[in-house]
């Protein structure tokens, strides 16, 4: 791996945009997926270790923020049961509800929840829970559905696509989808 993607696996904090590197440079990244699923695996671990340790406020969002992370990397490696069960951990240690999150990390990993679902065929779930977030605000200023919208170009950069995702897209007004006449999803 050269220099910028040891960089930017450095902290968690550039997990993202280390994905974003390497769907930009148009890498076929599985091996490297790979590794940011490990990186994001012990990152969480180390984050068990310190909430173990003090169960305070801190440490209780540093862990939910690496669940809700590592369900993002456990997606990309196709692995939606996973990502499905990381994400509802996130929002269980927040004591958040995944239709009305109040955290950023409780949003992320309300929007992980419903792309898991979505890959697991339960799309009325996924749906619902997309139309609950879509208007909610991540860092207060940027909608969810703009984010989605980026997961969903991820995803579609990744070659890890589901014929509902133009539904949900075209729902969220993702502009990808906008002139696409989208197959009906069973």
């Amino acid at each position: 791996m050269d220099a910028g993607l040891d960089q930017a696996f450095s902290d968690s904090d550039n997990l993202r945009r280390a994905e974003t590197v390497l769907v930009d440079l148009a890498i076929d990244g599985r091996s490297v997926l790979d590794q940011a699923d490990r990186y994001a695996e012990k990152q969480r671990l180390l984050a068990m270790q310190a909430y173990n340790g003090s169960q305070d406020e801190a440490h209780t969002d540093s862990l939910a923020g690496a669940w809700a992370s590592g369900s993002w990397y456990k997606l990309l490696n196709h692995r939606p049961d996973l990502a499905e069960q990381y994400a509802r951990e996130a929002l269980r240690l927040k004591h958040e509800d995944l239709l009305s999150p109040n955290s950023d990390v409780g949003k992320v990993a309300s929007a992980n929840l419903a792309h898991a679902l979505l890959f697991r065929n339960r799309i009325d779930e996924a749906e619902k829970i997309y139309n609950a977030i879509k208007d909610t605000k991540i860092d207060q200023s940027k909608p969810m559905k703009d984010s989605i919208a980026g997961d969903y170009s991820v995803l579609r950069s990744l070659k890890f696509i589901h014929p509902g995702m133009c539904t949900i897209g075209k729902l969220l007004g993702d502009a990808a989808y906008a002139k696409t006449d989208c197959a009906a999803i069973n």
